[in-house]
């Protein structure tokens, strides 16, 4: 145990994990803020969302999310599964999340209630001395987060849409060894707007900022949406957008909203201090949403007589 709390004491990146970020943030409400949850149109919302970043530096951080959410007699619900690798020593971690939500007026808010496993394999790694060698170590922990939406009509073609979220409210211990290791608690603010201009076309700027210990992160940009379902015959959007992390990436997404489902993909460039180890290459994300509505009983072909006759 002594050697292994050495090689953490001069590798600490081998503890050190951030949270699971996704540059689409903004079509994956569930996982931006729990008050999200449950409130859209249809029964039954499916969603999933895969990112890999930093395979021109090492091997490949990937995260993925597959979540549903539904409203139950007013009341939001959600159930959310988040998978994280990063690089060549396999640490992982495995989370799933329950959300409720319940809205008041123009105000909603929401609760995340999780639990999850941080695991690490030593196996890929190389130590000075080549029979030397440590067992794979995981830690379970449960996390709680909140959050609060509000939504802001400002005119009859403007809505704005205001949130914030605190996550790891209880800052659980994620260390594998005897020491603590809390981690720190995850405030975020964001904003969204949407602003129906003409017929066809929507523009749809979003910011986001938050913080967690001494990391900072702001993202903004914005989306334009067109609709060109006159051509088709079918509700069919296509989706553009340009955000930028700043002093990280600069993104662009294409995407589409064919009826009720939607696919999005999006690049990021790295403006970052790694620029020369990545070539300003960053990371690629893919997101599917499909939303389930509420199936009306089609007339029978008959007429049924009453039951008095």
């Amino acid at each position: 145990m002594k050697r292994l709390t050495i090689i953490f004491f001069f590798f600490p990146c081998l503890l050190w994990s951030q949270d699971i970020h996704f540059t689409q943030w903004m079509l994956h409400p569930v996982f931006s803020n729990p008050a999200n949850s449950g409130f859209f149109y249809g029964e039954y919302r499916i969603h999933a969302q895969q990112r890999s970043q930093w395979g021109s530096v090492s091997v490949p951080f990937t995260s993925t999310s597959l979540a549903m959410d539904m409203s139950l007699k007013g009341v939001g619900l959600g159930g959310q599964l988040l998978l994280d690798h990063a690089g060549t020593s396999s640490l992982s971690t495995t989370q799933f999340n329950l959300t409720g939500a319940y809205q008041l007026g123009t105000w909603r808010g929401g609760v995340q209630l999780g639990l999850a496993q941080r695991s690490i394999d030593y196996s890929n790694l190389l130590f000075p001395d080549v029979n030397e060698s440590f067992a794979s170590e995981s830690k379970s922990f449960l996390d709680v987060g909140v959050g609060v939406l509000k939504t802001i009509e400002m005119s009859f073609d403007k809505s704005l849409e205001l949130g914030m979220t605190h996550f790891h409210l209880n800052k659980p211990n994620t260390s594998f060894t005897e020491n603590t290791d809390k981690l720190p608690m995850r405030h975020q603010l964001q904003a969204n707007l949407f602003w129906q201009f003409s017929n066809y076309w929507e523009l749809q700027p979003s910011l986001m900022y938050q913080q967690q210990g001494v990391s900072r992160e702001l993202f903004f940009g914005t989306r334009v949406q067109v609709d060109i379902s006159d051509y088709y015959q079918r509700n069919i959007k296509l989706i553009s957008g340009a955000m930028f992390r700043l002093g990280d990436a600069v993104s662009i997404l294409l995407g589409a909203k064919i009826e009720d489902t939607h696919l999005a993909l999006s690049y990021d460039w790295n403006v970052s201090d790694l620029v020369p180890a990545s070539n300003g290459l960053g990371a690629w994300e893919i997101s599917f949403t499909h939303i389930l509505q509420q199936q009306i009983p089609k007339r029978p072909g008959y007429k049924v007589c009453p039951i008095y006759l």
